[in-house]
């Protein structure tokens, strides 16, 4: 139930704004992509546990993204809801993934083990434009 309901929020943060348009732009040939994070943020190996994938499919016009993740059982966002944004999410545990263009234009997709989600579209670095 969490994946779908990130999955209907996501849609519906693209649905409201103007890059719903251009989603078509990351359904390529073969729309399914996993990716495995090897490295912390700083570029040091990762070697704790089991390693972070994200797998990005494309289910018809849409794009789902999927989690799987450790979970360090840091603390939750304090009043956050499943299922909803939560502003600041970033200061807590979560997963991060960017979907960037040429124009310097990108949407960041934050979600939460806790349920929460943030995602925001930016124009240049972090000067967003939308938050949802």
């Amino acid at each position: 139930m969490r994946q779908k309901t990130m999955f209907i929020s996501l849609f519906f943060f693209l649905a409201a704004t103007d890059i719903s348009e251009h989603a078509g732009a990351l359904l390529l040939p073969d729309p399914n992509f996993e990716f495995t994070i090897k490295t912390e943020w700083n570029g040091v190996p990762y070697t704790k546990e089991s390693p972070v994938k994200i797998r990005i499919d494309g289910v018809g016009e849409f794009v789902r993204l999927q989690v799987d993740a450790p979970l360090y059982n840091n603390t939750a966002p304090p009043k956050g809801q499943r299922g909803y944004p939560y502003p600041g999410l970033y200061n807590y545990e979560v997963v991060e993934a960017f979907f960037l263009n040429n124009d310097d234009q990108y949407l960041e997709v934050e979600l939460s083990p806790h349920g929460e989600h943030l995602v925001l579209l930016l124009n240049g670095r972090r000067n967003s434009v939308v938050v949802s």
